[in-house]
């Protein structure tokens, strides 16, 4: 019915097309495979950047912190809980948000002073000053920089009595806030550093 020759040539044509289409299967999966290493490649580089911006993100909020470490002032009383912001001046407007500093007095060494409300408004950071006594511990913070003094004197002076706050040649924190029911006077609560 098939000769020889028919049998041969369908079976050499059989095998080419067995041949081509490995050789075709191949080069499809090797073309795959390029094209999956290519996609791999792009996406470690995808995550890569992803990284490389997480880390610089990291680095920035670092830079961040070190800065706002670099710029902390604050004072800190441990009996009265009090850990307060300080910022420059004694205007209302500082004084609603923070402690104040007396822009007269040095910022760190002499005769540091410090003004804040003790009732009446939002933040009454020297509410409980009254409650301190000789040899409580101040805490005070500008930059990197910490100090400690030790509550020395607490006296009710006049409004106008600005003796308190004049410089020294000593290391001293002086904290002056109202007296209830008499505007005419002022609480003044002076440490001295602890050495």
């Amino acid at each position: 019915m098939y000769t020889n020759r028919f049998i041969n040539m369908l079976s050499f044509v059989i095998t080419v097309s067995i041949f081509i289409t490995m050789q075709y299967c191949i080069d499809f999966l090797q073309s795959s495979n390029e094209d999956l290493n290519m996609e791999t490649a792009i996406r470690a580089n995808e995550n890569t950047c992803i990284d490389s911006s997480f880390d610089e993100e990291i680095e920035i909020a670092i830079e961040n912190q070190e800065k706002e470490n670099m710029n902390l002032w604050e004072i800190q009383i441990p009996k009265i809980d009090l850990v307060a912001n300080i910022n420059e001046g004694t205007t209302g407007d500082i004084l609603a948000k923070s402690v104040g500093h007396f822009e007269e007095t040095p910022i760190f060494d002499g005769n540091v002073g410090l003004a804040g409300h003790n009732r009446g408004y939002n933040m009454n950071f020297f509410e409980r000053i009254k409650n301190l006594d000789v040899g409580d511990k101040i805490i005070y913070k500008y930059e990197e920089k910490v100090r400690e003094y030790v509550v020395e004197k607490l006296v009710i002076i006049k409004e106008t009595d600005w003796s308190y706050l004049e410089p020294t040649k000593d290391n001293k924190m002086t904290l002056i806030t109202c007296v209830k029911d008499s505007p005419e006077y002022r609480l003044c609560v002076q440490g001295k550093e602890i050495i």
